[in-house]
């Protein structure tokens, strides 16, 4: 009885919390509801099946080793993602109960938008270099006036990354963490093998295809596993399953993510719900942590300038009662 009572009041809290203007969550089938119920919880309810072919010849592998279905969606992280011709972009964040602002990051960018350098407080400044058909090719990061890392990437004439070093100067050559890739593709141009052939942490990841199904086999000398990556038929991700955990995403009419549901174990673990206006703007987002445990309820509100870009993000968890505000201020090209 105490675990339905939570979900109840989870439920309508959740459901009162999301109600926004010109907001039609009735408007969404069953399966889209944004109402948390027990049937929610049964991770057998939400068996992603396979089903027909995707053409998967335009997956690529990004210099950070992670497996996109299908480059048109790739939303590439060094091009901005912002409206109009933004130059810098400079955060800050405040506590509420201190009311300081304080430097988080800035990121300046090109005139044809993509990252030139990120400044962070701790962590020094990133720079970025590309080449004729902006395609990262180099990134350094300086702390303290000193180079302490770089990264090369190199491209096959295809335009997809074939090769990676990563090299971390400040430590022996062989450091664990450095980066020694090769990227194999196969008949079709899909990516079929990643290797990294540093002696301290060499490992293969072998990657197949199935229907609609990615599946990267993992394999060290101290380990293996595998991942099951199950995809719409416009490339969407459905379901991500390996030997700890599963996360099942639900997406609205218009294919844009609605909630993302994580299991550990086969048992519910938390869940990220979004919910947008009726432009498709996010306008603020619900992350409910363990409920038989942390009970934790997390809120995110967001407000945006002209241009449609965020300007200001309010978060606030009503467990530990902290809340915290995030300024970005945008400064663009003339």
């Amino acid at each position: 009885m105490k675990r339905l009572l939570l979900l109840y009041l989870l439920s309508n809290f959740v459901y009162s919390f999301c109600q926004e203007k010109n907001t039609k969550i009735d408007s969404l089938n069953s399966q889209n509801s944004i109402y948390i119920d027990l049937s929610e919880f049964e991770i057998n309810k939400h068996k992603v099946n396979s089903k027909a072919n995707l053409d998967f010849k335009n997956a690529i592998i990004v210099d950070n080793l992670d497996f996109y279905p299908n480059k048109d969606d790739f939303n590439n992280f060094y091009k901005s993602s912002y409206n109009g011709k933004v130059k810098q972009v400079t955060v800050y964040k405040k506590n509420t109960k201190d009311s300081y602002k304080r430097f988080d990051r800035m990121d300046k960018f090109n005139i044809h938008g993509y990252l030139i350098e990120s400044e962070y407080t701790y962590a020094g400044n990133l720079y970025y270099s590309y080449d004729s058909n902006n395609n990262l090719i180099k990134e350094v990061k300086v702390r303290d006036g000193d180079t302490i890392r770089v990264k090369n990437i190199y491209y096959n004439d295809n335009g997809k990354i074939e090769k990676i070093k990563e090299n971390y100067l400040k430590e022996k050559k062989d450091y664990e963490y450095n980066l020694d890739i090769l990227i194999e593709y196969d008949s079709e141009g899909r990516p079929s093998k990643i290797i990294n052939n540093n002696p301290k942490k060499k490992y293969t990841k072998e990657i197949s295809y199935k229907n609609n199904q990615v599946i990267i086999f993992y394999k060290s000398n101290t380990n293996s596993k595998k991942e099951i990556y199950t995809y719409s038929n416009k490339f969407k991700l459905l379901e991500e399953k390996n030997q700890n955990h599963t996360i099942i995403n639900k997406y609205d009419e218009s294919d844009r993510l609605f909630s993302s549901m994580t299991y550990r174990d086969q048992e519910y673990c938390c869940t990220d719900f979004y919910n947008r206006n009726e432009n498709g703007f996010l306008i603020n987002r619900i992350f409910t942590n363990h409920l038989k445990n942390h009970k934790e309820i997390t809120t995110y509100k967001y407000e945006f300038d002209d241009f449609k870009n965020i300007i200001f993000e309010f978060s606030s968890n009503n467990i530990i009662d902290r809340e915290y505000e995030t300024y970005y201020e945008i400064e663009y090209f003339e």
